[in-house]
Parts: C-alpha cells; sequence; structure tokens
C-alpha cells in the first residue's frame, strides 16, 4: 500500500487543480461515454498486461528484473486498470445517488464528484500512454538482444564453415 501513496497525491492533486481550473460541466452529457472509453482503456491495459506476461521468459527480461524496472511497468498498468475502474465506478455512483444531473442543478459536490471521475480518466490516460511506451521500449530490448543473439550465431557458423573448410 505505501508504494501507492504518490499515486494517490497524484489523484488529489489533479481532483484539486480540475476543480479550481476548469468546466466539468461538459461530463454532464458525456457520463455513459466517459464510462465506455474507460472500460475500452482498461481492456487495453489488461491486455498489455496479458502480453508481458510471456515475454518474461525471454533471456533480456533477466535484465530488467535486476533493475525492478520490469515492477514499475507492472505497477504502472494495474495502476491504470484501478483507476479506470474507479472512474467508471464514481460515474455510475454519481448517477445512482444524484441521477442525471442539469448545469442549473450542478452542485459543489457533485462538481467535486465529476472532478474525481475526470481525474481518474486523465490517469487512466497517463497509464496507458506509459504503457505503450514501456511495451515499444521492451519488445524492442528484446528485437534487438535476439538480432544480437542470431548475428552472433550467424558469425559463429562462419568461422566453424572458414575453419572446416581449412582444415
Amino acid at each position: 500500500m505505501k508504494k501507492y501513496y504518490k499515486s494517490i497525491v497524484e489523484l488529489i492533486i489533479f481532483s484539486v487543480l480540475i476543480y479550481n481550473l476548469t468546466n466539468v460541466n461538459f461530463l454532464l452529457e458525456n457520463e455513459f461515454n466517459l464510462i465506455t472509453i474507460n472500460t475500452v482503456l482498461v481492456g487495453f491495459l489488461f491486455t498489455i498486461y496479458t502480453i508481458l506476461i510471456p515475454l518474461l521468459d525471454e533471456e533480456i527480461m533477466e535484465a530488467y528484473e535486476k533493475t525492478k524496472e520490469i515492477e514499475r511497468v507492472f505497477d504502472n498498468i494495474t495502476l491504470g486498470i484501478v483507476y479506470g475502474i474507479l472512474s467508471v465506478l464514481f460515474t455510475i455512483m454519481g448517477l445512482a445517488i444524484f441521477g442525471i444531473v442539469t448545469e442549473n442543478k450542478m452542485t459543489n459536490i457533485y462538481k467535486l464528484w465529476l472532478t474525481i471521475d475526470l481525474s481518474s480518466f486523465i490517469l487512466v490516460m497517463k497509464s496507458m500512454l506509459l504503457s505503450i511506451l514501456d511495451m515499444s521500449s521492451i519488445v524492442g530490448s528484446i528485437r534487438d538482444f535476439n538480432k544480437l543473439k542470431r548475428k552472433k550465431c550467424q558469425a559463429n557458423d562462419e568461422m566453424k564453415n572458414r575453419f572446416i573448410k581449412k582444415g
């Protein structure tokens, strides 16, 4: 739980900034769209998570394990999934508690509710972006490592062939 304090603080800071600096009224007509987008993003994050599992068997992943880099990647994906579920939960609970709210019936509590919802969504987007960049880096490392391994095998084969021909 201790490692998630930073994420909780991040959610609070985003919520305070959004509450004070933006008009969240546009969410009033887009709550169902936000649910749809969040569930799709959570699905993508879960897919990235499941794609990473078999990659752990690759030799190059030992380096990632030693540096705790892979743990950071998995934590980022997990947080994105949690933020997405939190955002969907806040949207559904907001609709259940407050009903469909119009702009002229907006209360500060409901504005705070929408702000937390929007903050969670932004953090899901952040996690999605970081996950894509992480996956790109990991796949690139695996490709480079495998290319290097193939070149090494080719060089060994060429050297064997040279010595066999001469001998």
